[in-house]
């Protein structure tokens, strides 16, 4: 690590998270005093999220933004056309800026270009506007690549509803952007695409958006950091398995920035050079989308151990190193799913992926610094939608420095059951004591709070440690398994 080094600056929009209208907005309304409930805002006001993404995903293009405003009891009942379920449209526009004030945040609006218009696009803006907080940042769409010309597409909601071809999206996203900022000139309107993640009936996206829009797209909206998405039947229970899957979800991270490469080298070469703005407004440790019960209960638990926390320390380390722009987890507070907190009967549980959040929020620096790292590898096979891969580092490593004259290294260690001794090296004079914030547990399938099954180990106690650590004793440090490590020193 040189800590002499001046480093391109970490975008703070890494941290943001997302919040869906269902389910009186993933459980931080009170149903009852329609309020945000102050013991789930508190612990994310301490996280800093600099921008919320509301309200969801595939939701997103089958949502009208009047039927969540006014009267709570004049609001029509809503459909979730992901699992056909019905929700109170308790928490709307209104309710979703309170929660922007109250963590301090800016917003990502995901407008309806499925089912909607740009006429109800415009008015929600001005909706926002009139009440003293416009919106930023507009992603014009979700996932309408991935949407088939059929009433049963392959994802639910992804149906011929919201179909468009490539060329129709184009045209659609250059006059929605123009009236957007003509409202608002500040505002960044963002164009959906992927480099291989679409439908059959979409295989030109990505051609037809740069070749048509690339001088007028703000940013481009990137989903390709699910994983390991385990489609078929699973046994986690199988410890071989879940670590199969748990290597494969991290070598995903190789592959995460390798598309974010190529997709920022295709829009530079269309752009002729013009800066790129690469926005992951989906990331998440998904394990799987349905089956049985038991399967379900599966996935629901695999997405809250210590490894779906290291895998997105993972990708905040491949955002910085590919400069992403903005990044979005999915998210923020829910039942049992793998948000930031679980809201369980015996109160709030802070995941291990909470505290990540955490570390690299409230405890890591501002602007890259150089560094490298040679240690163990390990090989995993196709697990999934990932492929097998070699050469996947155990050690991942990101340094920074901040304003104040501190200097951070950043180490997370992959391996489930083995510490790796690593000699760290420092060009340029820093302090000899280092402050040290350890994240640890007693395995990869450690969660915090309960399970629904037994694929996971059930009320760890995972949390940030701190100490101190003395290089006069020597440069030699031993990372323990399972584990995000950051050193704070001063210069």
């Amino acid at each position: 690590m040189d800590a002499r080094a001046a480093g391109p600056p970490i975008s703070p929009y890494l941290y943001g998270v997302a919040v869906e209208w269902i389910d009186n907005g993933n459980v931080i309304l009170d149903p009852k005093t329609r309020l945000l409930r102050p013991d789930l805002v508190e612990p994310l006001k301490a996280l800093r999220i600099p921008a919320w993404r509301f309200p969801g995903g595939i939701l997103a293009d089958h949502y009208h933004w009047r039927d969540g405003v006014g009267p709570p009891e004049g609001r029509p009942i809503g459909r979730n056309t992901m699992d056909d379920t019905e929700h109170v449209h308790a928490f709307g526009t209104d309710e979703f800026i309170a929660l922007c004030r109250a963590t301090g945040a800016a917003a990502l609006i995901t407008a309806n270009a499925g089912t909607g218009t740009q006429d109800e696009a415009l008015a929600w803006q001005a909706h926002f506007a009139a009440e003293q907080f416009p919106v930023p940042y507009w992603e014009i769409g979700n996932e309408i690549y991935l949407a088939e010309d059929n009433d049963r597409p392959s994802i639910p909601g992804n149906d011929r509803t919201i179909f468009k071809t490539p060329d129709a999206y184009a045209r659609l996203y250059v006059a929605w952007r123009a009236a957007l900022r003509a409202r608002d000139p500040a505002a960044l309107a963002g164009a959906i695409a992927g480099t291989a993640n679409t439908s059959a009936q979409n295989r030109g996206w990505l051609p037809t958006l740069l070749a048509t829009t690339a001088g007028e797209i703000d940013f481009i909206a990137l989903h390709d950091a699910f994983a390991p998405l385990i489609l078929d039947p699973y046994d986690y229970g199988d410890r071989d398995n879940s670590r199969a899957a748990y290597a494969s979800m991290f070598a995903r991270v190789l592959w995460t920035g390798e598309d974010i490469a190529e997709m920022k080298s295709r829009w530079t070469a269309a752009r002729a050079g013009a800066t790129t703005r690469i926005a992951i407004t989906e990331h998440f440790p998904l394990f799987g989308a349905g089956g049985d019960q038991q399967q379900v209960r599966a996935i629901l638990d695999q997405s809250r151990p210590l490894a779906a926390a290291l895998y997105t320390a993972s990708l905040f380390h491949e955002f910085m190193r590919r400069d992403v722009w903005m990044a979005n987890y999915n998210i923020a507070t829910g039942k049992w799913f793998g948000a930031l907190l679980t809201d369980t009967e015996n109160g709030i549980i802070k995941t291990p992926t909470y505290h990540v959040f955490d570390l690299y929020r409230n405890h890591f620096g501002t602007e890259m610094v150089g560094a490298t790292v040679h240690g163990p590898h390990f090989e995993t096979r196709q697990v999934g939608t990932v492929p097998a891969r070699k050469a996947v580092p155990y050690l991942d490593v990101a340094a920074s420095k901040d304003g104040t004259g501190g200097v951070y290294l950043a180490v997370i260690n992959r391996s489930g059951d083995q510490p790796v001794d690593a000699d760290i090296r420092i060009a340029g004079t820093v302090s000899v004591d280092a402050a040290v914030m350890t994240l640890a547990g007693p395995l990869l399938e450690a969660i915090n709070g309960p399970a629904l099954g037994s694929t996971v180990q059930p009320n760890a106690n995972i949390a940030i440690l701190t100490s101190t650590w003395n290089t006069r004793s020597g440069s030699n440090y031993r990372f323990p398994p399972a584990s995000v490590t950051v050193f704070r020193w001063s210069m």
